[in-house]
């Protein structure tokens, strides 16, 4: 840019959006040197990059691009990367470089300042904790103490700190799941979990952490601490452990807040073997979907909540924290438009490969739970067991969210049993073959089957245990109401 107006023009819309970056390359081998004149491969193409721009100024992402990034992924066994440090408030310019000549004064650039910009501290504080909350090194918390003493995941760091990682669970208690001080927790099966937002499942595919719905700080997540159990064919407990998640609350007014947990995104086998106990053919073929990370109410919608959206109860079973129930797919679907139309952000019914995805969690047993369920941690007919488990508590009604004690992997209650969960899919025979088949995006499948009939899933208070498998699909009309029909919503993020 040859004049000066057209410089300051330059450095004027730099500076209309701050950047705070960070350049690196990282790995395990020895570089300090192997880039030449005593500099590694990084520093040596950074170096050559300032002296070979033709161009009179230039930002540093052009610098990475142009002449670092190649360079150092071709003849190092490092990682280069450029990227804006993540809700410091400063994502929106670059850092710019001006080439002087031997004989040129610097040259000078009236720039306004921008705006200021408000920072939330809790953003970096999240950042903080995400980057260790998987972590099972106590020095980890203890450096997060000394950093937040009073900051908002501080009780949970200072029990891990001590050692362990129980917690106080979320709502209520059973005696199998009462929340103690357990042992680290053991992941999902089949998934590896990772401090950093881009997680790892087995196999190498990537667990993605979903960004918040619009309108939403990232102060406005929060961490909390669930039980999760695994049971035997007979019902015996296998494995109890304590384990961390996030979420945010929407409040509803008149006392009701929706609690909506981070769901990541990943790939997992939906449907159900052959081999399952109970499978039915619309179960099958199982195949491949990958779904996106989301936001999934941590509880069955509630009577209370319902009541604060929609000004109505339509519930046969009465009560504040109860499901409510008696709702038509026609009904939930308007609760999801007046919550959007409420809070600005986009609320809708799980698709059925999310509500599976969710349910499961990560595992491929035909409960989240493992082999089997029992009315302990699960309200469903306990004159119908699954498995080798014997005749259990037909409570004859529903139960408050929650209650039991127990969440999936994924920190969701009553995925199992409670009430059906109406999903936003066509019914279809089963997921199709070579010409029609479900989705493998994790969206709806909105084309043939029957737009009439919508799916139902998770099982309910009055049905058997093996109707509340992962797998097992259900669905009715539209505009059916029975007591036992119910719902979940989940919160679409931002993209």
């Amino acid at each position: 840019l040859p004049r000066a107006s057209e410089r300051e023009q330059f450095l004027q819309r730099m500076a209309a959006g701050r950047s705070r970056t960070l350049m690196a390359s990282g790995g395990d081998e020895p570089v300090a040197d192997s880039g030449g004149s005593g500099h590694s491969i990084f520093a040596d193409a950074l170096l050559r990059g300032l002296r070979e721009m033709d161009k009179g100024q230039f930002t540093a992402a052009e610098l990475f691009r142009n002449y670092i990034e190649e360079a150092v992924a071709g003849r190092a066994q490092q990682t280069p990367e450029y990227n804006p440090l993540r809700n410091s408030g400063h994502e929106a310019g670059d850092f710019v470089f001006i080439k002087l000549g031997a004989g040129d004064k610097p040259m000078e650039a009236t720039v306004k300042a921008p705006p200021a910009v408000t920072v939330d501290p809790a953003a970096f504080e999240l950042e903080y904790w995400n980057a260790i909350k998987d972590s099972s090194d106590p020095e980890e918390y203890r450096g997060y103490l000394a950093k937040y003493p009073t900051g908002q995941f501080a009780d949970i760091a200072r029990r891990r700190a001590a050692g362990g990682r129980g917690g106080n669970g979320t709502a209520g208690s059973a005696p199998i799941v009462k929340p103690t001080p357990g042992p680290s927790p053991t992941t999902p099966t089949g998934v590896q979990m990772a401090a950093n937002p881009s997680a790892m499942l087995a196999g190498g595919g990537r667990l993605t952490m979903p960004s918040l719905p619009a309108g939403l700080a990232a102060g406005a997540l929060r961490s909390y601490d669930y039980v999760t159990v695994t049971l035997d064919k007979s019902g015996e407990l296998q494995k109890r452990s304590t384990q961390s998640g996030s979420y945010y609350a929407e409040d509803l007014g008149g006392g009701a807040k929706l609690e909506m947990v981070a769901i990541p995104g990943g790939t997992f086998t939906m449907g159900s073997p052959a081999s399952e106990a109970s499978r039915t053919d619309d179960e099958g073929p199982q195949h491949q979907v990958t779904v996106r990370g989301f936001y999934m109410g941590k509880y069955e919608v509630t009577q209370a909540q319902w009541q604060a959206i929609m000004g109505t109860n339509p519930a046969k079973f009465q009560g504040n924290d109860l499901p409510v129930e008696q709702v038509s797919w026609n009904d939930a679907v308007e609760f999801c438009k007046k919550l959007s139309a409420k809070t600005g952000r986009e609320y809708r019914l799980p698709t059925e490969a999310e509500w599976e995805y969710a349910a499961r969690a990560g595992t491929s047993t035909p409960f989240a739970f493992g082999e089997t369920i029992t009315p302990e941690i699960v309200n469903y007919n306990g004159n119908y067991p699954y498995g080798s488990v014997v005749k259990g508590l037909y409570r004859e009604k529903t139960m408050p969210v929650g209650s039991t004690g127990a969440a999936n992997a994924f920190g969701l209650f009553d995925i199992h049993g409670n009430v059906w969960e109406w999903c936003l899919d066509y019914w279809h025979d089963d997921y199709g073959g070579l010409v029609n088949s479900a989705p493998t995006d994790g969206s709806a499948w909105l084309t043939g089957g029957d737009a009439t009939l919508r799916v139902l899933r998770g099982g309910a208070w009055n049905r058997h245990a093996d109707r509340a498998r992962a797998a097992f699909r259900n669905w009715n009309e539209t505009d059916d109401r029975s007591l036992n029909h119910g719902f979940r919503v989940v919160a679409v993020a931002r993209t």
